[in-house]
């Protein structure tokens, strides 16, 4: 891995995965490339070697402090990160994600730095300025003629953390899961399956009334082969070797299994074993699947079971898809986009006409403010 592949390196807690996953996209659009484990250590690498690689490639260090606190490994992680960054002379600071109380917990080292504080959310403008100072070192916005200040940071940049006009689908999600059944949550790129599961995901055991460590989230997108995935549900659920899997599941009697990026599983015959397993679960032990994936299952694994049913075909005939946005949420998503910015939401009318998916809708207004920004400075005299 080469020094400086990366902007910024992302410790983090996995439990606050779906928010880190969010942010990260949200960088990626503005340009910063993060470093992240899951997305960057292939199966078998050694946490120690990766780590010192990650940092050495970046250049930053952002200490992601979430709702869940510091993870397994983040407070070495986070030391080891300062060690290095002393010597590599790398800006090391904290980031405060949404659900973190108004008296987190900092190390003694961090909180001797300053830190960003993205608790009111994940696009929220004035957070995510600061944020891109820290990594770049250099304030965003760009003098323009005429205006009092910088130009503001576009707020459409980035998925939305926190789903709009999604209650219907999360309602339906937990009345299959509620009857005991596997669900399927279905839509396109940019249709906010992330967001909506890193809503749901703190009321999932209320909701199920089971305990919190009854439930395991998967991301395929960081697994490969059925060994693999078969380690990475052991590790959630507190052991070691992947061959303790049936013991695990039993003692801890895992009811849900989250399975975000279905898409992302192993294409062909070792997809097909990760497919037998998973259905196997629930013959044995009751376990239900919660799938999130951009087509449908019916469709999803076609081409690699072409002349067979795939295990998963017939989980769930009926699933939660995310269509697009009704004009109403659309322009309540532009609205709070603009809150405290100061441009108008009439500049944004006609996009919020017809159903658009949030992703969509996005891009468009970021491309239309961006518009608008350079208009006012070239007319300015």
């Amino acid at each position: 891995m080469a020094a400086d592949d990366f902007d910024c390196f992302l410790s983090h807690n996995s439990e606050d995965q779906p928010a880190v996953i969010a942010l990260a996209a949200t960088l990626a659009d503005l340009g910063i490339r993060a470093w992240l484990d899951f997305q960057q250590l292939p199966p078998g690498t050694r946490w120690q070697d990766g780590l010192e690689q990650g940092i050495q490639a970046s250049r930053s260090v952002a200490v992601l402090v979430g709702p869940h606190g510091a993870g397994p490994w983040q407070e070495e992680e986070t030391q080891a990160a300062l060690n290095l960054a002393a010597r590599g002379q790398l800006p090391v600071f904290a980031v405060l994600l949404p659900g973190v109380n108004d008296s987190p917990k900092l190390s003694v080292f961090l909180s001797n730095r300053t830190w960003v504080d993205l608790r009111p959310g994940l696009d929220d403008p004035s957070g995510l300025e600061r944020l891109v100072w820290g990594i770049t070192g250099a304030r965003p916005g760009l003098e323009a003629p005429g205006r009092d200040g910088p130009a503001p940071l576009n707020p459409f940049l980035g998925d939305s953390p926190q789903p709009i006009g999604r209650d219907q689908e999360v309602r339906r999600i937990f009345e299959k899961l509620r009857a005991g059944n596997h669900c399927s949550l279905v839509g396109p790129p940019g249709s906010g399956k992330t967001a909506l599961l890193q809503a749901i995901r703190p009321r999932l055991p209320g909701e199920l009334e089971i305990r919190a460590d009854q439930v395991v989230w998967i991301n395929f997108r960081t697994v490969s082969g059925l060994r693999g995935l078969q380690s990475a549900i052991v590790a959630e659920l507190g052991g070691e070797r992947p061959a303790d899997w049936r013991g695990l599941v039993a003692a801890r009697s895992l009811r849900l299994l989250v399975l975000d990026d279905l898409g992302g599983m192993d294409p062909g015959a070792e997809g097909l074993k990760q497919r037998r397993w998973l259905r196997g679960l629930d013959d044995q032990f009751r376990t239900k699947l919660l799938m999130v994936s951009n087509e449908r299952l019916d469709v999803l694994f076609r081409r690699d079971d072409p002349l067979r049913d795939s295990p998963l075909m017939g989980l769930d005939p009926l699933p939660v898809e995310l269509a697009p946005l009704e004009t109403g949420d659309c322009r309540r998503l532009v609205e709070l986009r603009l809150a405290g910015i100061g441009h108008r939401g009439t500049d944004y009318a006609d996009l919020c006409s017809e159903p658009r998916q949030p992703r969509d809708l996005l891009g468009r207004c970021a491309e239309r403010f961006d518009r608008l920004c350079q208009g006012q400075a070239g007319s300015a005299p």
